[in-house]
């Protein structure tokens, strides 16, 4: 199969899943650079097409996510903001 094939039946794919119409635009523009993530995509496609038995190109990694943890208060804590707000503003 040829490369362009590839990509348009992975564009027209891409049609099908009603991507917006931004990440449509960014696939397409960048499939002509072919960059190595979007190679990933690309061979991970073909695989599920059942075109390719595995893919050549590593699969995509994950997002990294430094931040810290969101830390949730204490019932103790929320007890006492909203005390010291009753206190400090009257609204409460």
């Amino acid at each position: 199969m040829k490369l362009s094939d590839a990509r348009d039946a992975f564009l027209e794919d891409c049609r099908a899943r009603n991507l917006s119409t931004l990440a449509f635009g960014n696939y397409k523009g960048v499939l002509g650079r072919l960059r190595p993530v979007l190679l990933k995509h690309l061979f991970g496609f073909a695989v599920n097409e059942g075109w390719i038995a595995e893919s050549s190109a590593e699969p995509p990694k994950s997002p990294k996510n430094d931040a810290a943890p969101t830390t949730l208060l204490a019932r103790e804590e929320i007890r006492a903001m909203f005390a010291a707000a009753r206190r400090g503003s009257g609204l409460c």
